[in-house]
C-alpha cells in the first residue's frame, strides 16, 4: 500500500503538472511560431484541442496500472493462504456429558519470540463460571485461542475430560468447546441462517426460545422480515451490540460443554449484558464458562476470577475478596466501583 501511495503520488503529480504547464508552454511557442510563419493560427488552436483529449487516456493508464498493483497484492496474500498446510483434522472423538477442563502448566510464545504464556495452571469443572481478567497484553485472548487449537500449544497440557485436546479430532474439539470472539461473525444472508449455521434442524420454536431468554426477541420481531431480515455483510445492517448478542444466540443453540467468550457482550449497555449472561446460565446449567472481561458488571457474573499478568497466574479467588486484597485485581477493578 505504501508503495502503491508513492506510485499513485508521484503520477498525479506528474500529470497534473502536464496538464497545467503543458497548454501554458505549447501556447507560448505557437504563438512564436505564428508570428515567425512557421504555423498558422488554425494548427495551433486544434493542437491545444487535440492535447486536451490525450489527458484522460493517459489519467485512466495510471489508475489500470494502481489498480493492477492492487490486485496483484490482494492475490498474493490469497495464494500465501492457500499455499498454508490445512489444520490436522485427524483424532479422536469423545462422549462428553459434563467434562472438566483443566490447564497444565502451559507455556507459548508467539513465532516472533514475544512470550504470552508462562506457567498457567487452571481448572474449570462442569456448571462452573470463570473470568480470566488481566491489563491488555496479559495473554486472556492468547489463552482462549489456546483451548481451540488456533494456535500450537508449546509446553504444557490442555486436558477435556482427561484427554489431552492435542489429540482430538479438531472438528470434535470446536464442537464441544465453542469460542465467541468480541466480533462475533455474521455471514451476509439472514438472521436465520446465521444463528441455525451448523444446526439447520433447529425449529423455529426452539430458536425462539433461545433468543427470548437471552433478550432477543424484541429487537428481532422488530426487524422488517422477523428472523429472515438479510443482516448485510458481517451483519453492517446491525449495530454491534445485536451482532453480539446473535453470536451468542448461535452458541447457546449449539449447546456446547465449554464456553469461551473473549469480550463477548463489550458493546451491550449493562442492562442487555446481564439478561444475555442470565440467560446463558439458564440455557447452559452444565456448561463450563470462561469469560474475558474488562467491565465490573461482566466480572461479577463470575463464580471464580483469574488474574492474569505478563502471562501468569496472579490471583485467583472470589469477586468480593479480590476487590478488598491489595493487588492486580484491586488496582484495575477498584476505580469502576467507585464510580
Amino acid at each position: 500500500m505504501v508503495r502503491t501511495n508513492v506510485y499513485a503520488a508521484k503520477a498525479g503529480g506528474a500529470l497534473t503538472l502536464v496538464t497545467g504547464l503543458g497548454p501554458v508552454l505549447f501556447l507560448g511557442a505557437g504563438t512564436w511560431w505564428v508570428w515567425r510563419g512557421e504555423a498558422t493560427l488554425g494548427t495551433v488552436v486544434a493542437f491545444l484541442t487535440f492535447l486536451r483529449y490525450l489527458y484522460g487516456p493517459t489519467q485512466q493508464l495510471i489508475l489500470t496500472r494502481l489498480s493492477l498493483e492492487r490486485a496483484r497484492v490482494a492475490a498474493a496474500r490469497v495464494f500465501e493462504l492457500l499455499d498454508l498446510p490445512p489444520e490436522p483434522e485427524a483424532g479422536i472423538s469423545l462422549t462428553l456429558s459434563r467434562p472438566t477442563l483443566a490447564l497444565k502448566d502451559v507455556h507459548f510464545a508467539y513465532p516472533n519470540g514475544k512470550t504470552a504464556l508462562q506457567g498457567v495452571s487452571l481448572q474449570l469443572k462442569p456448571g462452573e463460571w470463570v473470568a480470566l481478567v488481566g491489563a491488555v497484553g496479559s495473554g486472556k485472548s492468547t489463552l482462549l485461542a489456546l483451548l481451540v487449537r488456533l494456535f500450537p500449544l508449546g509446553h504444557g497440557r490442555i486436558l477435556l475430560d482427561g484427554e489431552d485436546v492435542r489429540n482430538l479430532a479438531l472438528s470434535e474439539l470446536r464442537k464441544e468447546v465453542l469460542l465467541v470472539p468480541q466480533e462475533g461473525f455474521l455471514f451476509s444472508g439472514t438472521v436465520w441462517d446465521n444463528l441455525v449455521l451448523g444446526k439447520e434442524r433447529l425449529s423455529e420454536e426452539e430458536v425462539w426460545r433461545v433468543c427470548r431468554a437471552l433478550g432477543a426477541e424484541e429487537f428481532l420481531r422488530g426487524l422488517p422480515e422477523g428472523l429472515r431480515t438479510a443482516v448485510g455483510e458481517r451483519g453492517a445492517k446491525l449495530s454491534g451490540g445485536q451482532r453480539q448478542l446473535l453470536a451468542l444466540v448461535r452458541a447457546a443453540l449449539r449447546q456446547p460443554k465449554v464456553l469461551l467468550l473473549d469480550e463477548a457482550t463489550s458493546a451491550m449497555d449493562a442492562e442487555a449484558e446481564a439478561r444475555a449472561l442470565a440467560g446463558l446460565r439458564q440455557l447452559l446449567p452444565g456448561t463450563a464458562v470462561l469469560l474475558v472481561a474488562h467491565r465490573l458488571s461482566t466480572v461479577r457474573a463470575a463464580d471464580r476470577i483469574v488474574v492474569l499478568r505478563e502471562g501468569r497466574v496472579v490471583q485467583e479467588g472470589r469477586f468480593e475478596d479480590l476487590i478488598q486484597a491489595p493487588g492486580e485485581f484491586h488496582d484495575l477493578f477498584a476505580p469502576q466501583r467507585d464510580h
